[in-house]
């Protein structure tokens, strides 16, 4: 798989739940300072998405099913 779908892949499982970066880290052979850089910045990018999205989204579920 080339570097920056590993990469990608670290930060996108560190958004869902953090847990997941460090193990697809380890899965995909990623190096200790790899893993976890890749796994703040996923963390911290969900962070910020919800922080900014959250209000919209919790509008968005109260008006469709309540």
């Amino acid at each position: 798989m080339e570097l920056w779908l590993k990469y990608l892949s670290v930060i996108a499982g560190s958004m869902f739940k953090f847990l997941f970066g460090p193990l697809i880290s380890i899965a995909n052979g990623l190096s200790f300072l790899e893993s976890c850089i890749l796994t703040i910045i996923g963390m911290m990018t969900s962070a910020i998405l919800l922080s900014l999205l959250g209000e919209q989204i919790k509008k968005k579920i109260l008006n469709k099913y309540f």
